[in-house]
């Protein structure tokens, strides 16, 4: 069995830059995330900005939606940039424990990969 380190923290207000899409179905999920991050992390270093601490995806979706989720790939910073057509700049307010669950990104999608490769595999059996 795998083991999580699964830390709730409450986590202050911040300055982020992020990509709000819509994700037509649960199972399209790495292909749409992935390379949201891929465009927020590039204009990040177009503007000569780092992220001022781990990138992370915010659902606006409620956990029991598959089909057309809201979701926003973040990356905190630490100054203000320049919008796009996509990445939008804004003050996130504080988020509480109970409210947030913190995963390493690379960790969050290769559990969603594995997850949707047993259901794929349940479903053709």
């Amino acid at each position: 069995m795998a083991k999580y380190d699964i830390q709730l923290k409450t986590l202050p207000s911040q300055l982020v830059a992020s990509n709000r899409m819509t994700i037509p179905s649960n199972d399209e999920v790495p292909d749409y995330l992935g390379p949201a991050f891929n465009e927020v992390y590039k204009h990040l270093q177009n503007q000569k900005v780092k992220a001022s601490s781990p990138c992370f995806a915010l659902w606006h979706s409620s956990a029991d939606t598959y089909e057309n989720e809201d979701v926003e790939a973040v990356f905190p910073i630490d100054q203000q940039i320049n919008e796009t057509e996509t990445i939008k700049v804004y003050t996130l307010k504080e988020v509480l424990p109970q409210q947030c669950i913190r995963v390493d990104l690379m960790t969050l999608l290769r559990h969603i990969r594995l997850f949707l490769a047993g259901l794929k595999t349940t479903i053709m059996k």
